[in-house]
């Protein structure tokens, strides 16, 4: 059996290449058991951890609470009857919550009676079953993958992607925010201060622009995510737009790679995710979304987010399609 976690920064295309391995032969799948404003566990770990969407953990850590939502992700460990109706109430309750309320609350705002109820309510997130090989997928585990692969023996993959495509994405989603409620604020403080200290650039100011401040987050995201693949040379490294400038091999050889079977039911599912989708689905045209940066951006977010994102030592890969 393999345990794999598919990590990333938000829409670097992770949700594509765990469903699309997810369909190899016994495997399941299970989607960001980890994220703070889906999860009302995850949201009680990140709120305990006082560390923001974004937990950073060194190997090493000890953080029993984050242990128990990843052990139940990988499977081992089960809910019984009980957790699963006081989980399915918890995310009732959670749905009632506006985001902004919850991302206030991770930022350490007072959390309101609801959200209390479905933390207290909460159980962890985990596949339905498992009959083989469990693909698990992350974007705010950035900033852990190596705590969670040292812990549990897993696999990984890290997607890396355009940082002009993915602000786009944001900008397309309407996640920039405004000053005080953008991206970099789902980030905690000690994290960024952390981050910066092994960047070239600091972190931006609370009154900087939005763009400023995103690509900043994504250029920190992603070099983490570049070194933590350099320290461990058994991880699989690839770039959104390579798997997709040649889906038929690349993606089969990914998946060799991670020990996973690749058959029939993979080369459909490739086919079926790679047509068009409405907002909110996984499903897109491939061709279309390489350098998609160049008809969403304008010149001067181009201009101001280059200003900062070319101040990061990032993998040539993405560097040459920043240009």
């Amino acid at each position: 059996m393999s345990r794999i976690l598919i990590v990333g920064v938000p829409r670097s295309g992770t949700t594509w290449v765990g469903r699309v391995l997810a369909a190899t032969d016994e495997t399941a799948y299970l989607g960001e058991p980890d994220n703070p404003l889906g999860s009302p566990f995850a949201l009680r770990a990140c709120r305990r951890l006082r560390l923001g969407h974004f937990p950073l953990l060194s190997p090493d850590s000890e953080v029993p609470v984050y242990e128990r939502l990843w052990k139940h992700a990988f499977g081992l460990a089960s809910a019984g009857k009980v957790d699963r109706v006081r989980r399915a109430a918890a995310h009732r309750l959670l749905r009632r919550v506006p985001p902004e309320r919850v991302r206030a609350a991770l930022r350490g705002d007072p959390p309101g009676l609801p959200l209390r109820t479905a933390e207290l309510l909460a159980a962890p997130e985990g596949p339905d079953a498992i009959d083989g090989n469990l693909v698990v997928k992350s974007v705010n585990a950035p900033l852990s993958a190596e705590w969670i692969a040292r812990r549990f023996r897993s696999r990984v993959a890290v997607v890396l992607r355009n940082p002009l495509s993915i602000l786009s994405s944001w900008a397309q989603l309407e996640w920039l925010g405004r000053p005080g409620d953008d991206m970099l604020d789902h980030v905690a403080p000690s994290t960024c201060d952390e981050l910066a200290r092994h960047l070239p650039i600091p972190r931006p100011p609370a009154a900087g622009s939005v763009i400023e401040r995103s690509a900043w987050m994504i250029g920190a995201l992603t070099c983490a995510l570049q070194d933590a693949a350099a320290r461990n040379p058994a991880w699989a490294l690839v770039t959104h737009e390579e798997l997709w400038e040649a889906p038929g091999t690349r993606y089969p050889a990914l998946a060799s790679r991670l020990g996973l079977e690749w058959g029939a039911a993979a080369d459909q599912a490739l086919a079926e995710m790679n047509r068009p989708g409405q907002r909110g689905e996984p499903f897109r045209v491939a061709t279309q979304l390489v350098d998609v940066w160049r008809s969403r951006l304008g010149a001067e977010q181009v201009e101001e987010a280059r200003s900062v994102l070319d101040r990061f030592s990032l993998d040539e890969r993405l560097v040459s399609r920043t240009s």
